[in-house]
């Protein structure tokens, strides 16, 4: 509590002026999945179905609710489709998170941890695999179809993955490029929490801290709803290494968990609501008419 009551709330407003830039990048990289696969697909849509899909991911586990209230929000037959562009969009972010973490491990196994520990070389070499894979995916999606289609010729498998067929390598570039400036605009949302806290540190060692901090969370798996236990447990393990308070490093954890998750599924609830009513409804009903981007 007292952490709270010193909290210099300026930063925090400004992390928070922050999630507006953050969902509309996540609306427009999940446009631009499912437009190769629906071009009539607006912007709108997909920033409606990206607040639909965190309101149902925060109360399931491993955030299963995504998957399932994007592709029903959108008027498409092919919901396993969609659900396995959801997966796409997911895989992506988690090799951006994967890509910015392994430096940082690397310095902080070298610098800062001081254990030989066969688990650390562990976690170190599956990261590296895990990425390797993930770009040789989608370097090479139209090859990894063939691959399905050789293997499991099964035509509800195929119909699923058949955006695969329309993904370009250019495509790629963007979608890689958008979710990394998204992961720039999540570090400085924590850094200026951090900051709002009274964490005395400085910003390149927090920025390492902050790397390791989203690496954690996005290669240990989680039970709980949104993660909800290993984000808070690696908040304080990696930015104690760098002299945050535990206090400090728990209270970051936790307000960036606040906006970034659970202020997107209130936004949604009433997307959410409407759907159950069993209305046909797209989000620009719910919104302001403005032009969406090009």
């Amino acid at each position: 509590m007292q952490t709270i009551r010193t909290a210099d709330w300026r930063f925090a407003g400004v992390s928070l002026l922050l999630l507006p830039l953050n969902i509309y990048l996540q609306a427009v990289i999940w446009q631009m999945l499912v437009r190769r696969r629906f071009p009539e697909e607006r912007f709108f849509q997909s920033l409606g179905a990206i607040l639909v899909g965190q309101t149902l991911g925060l109360f399931t586990p491993a955030r299963l609710g995504d998957f399932v209230g994007r592709a029903y929000y959108l008027d498409h037959q092919n919901k396993w489709e969609l659900a396995a562009l959801t997966g796409a969009q997911q895989l992506i972010a988690l090799a951006c998170y994967i890509g910015f973490g392994i430096p940082a491990l690397l310095y902080f196994l070298m610098w800062h941890l001081r254990l030989h520990a066969f688990i650390w070389y562990l976690v170190l070499v599956a990261g590296i695999g895990t990425l390797l894979l993930l770009i040789t995916v989608f370097l090479h999606p139209r090859a990894v179809y063939r691959f399905i289609a050789n293997r499991y010729p099964y035509p509800h498998l195929l119909k699923t993955f058949g955006f695969l067929r329309h993904l370009r390598l250019q495509d790629v570039y963007w979608l890689f490029g958008l979710t990394s400036l998204r992961y720039v605009v999540f570090s400085v949302q924590c850094l200026l929490v951090l900051y709002a806290f009274g964490a005395q540190i400085h910003w390149t060692n927090a920025v390492l801290a902050i790397a390791l901090f989203f690496y954690a969370n996005s290669v240990i798996p989680s039970p709980a709803l949104a993660g909800l236990g290993v984000r808070e447990g690696s908040a304080v393990f990696f930015m104690g290494f760098f002299g945050v308070p535990a206090a400090i490093a728990f209270s970051t954890s936790l307000l960036l968990y606040v906006i970034n998750i659970v202020l997107p599924a209130i936004i949604g609830l009433p997307l959410v609501l409407r759907l159950k009513l069993g209305t046909t409804l797209s989000v620009e009903r719910a919104l302001p008419k403005v032009n969406p981007p090009s």
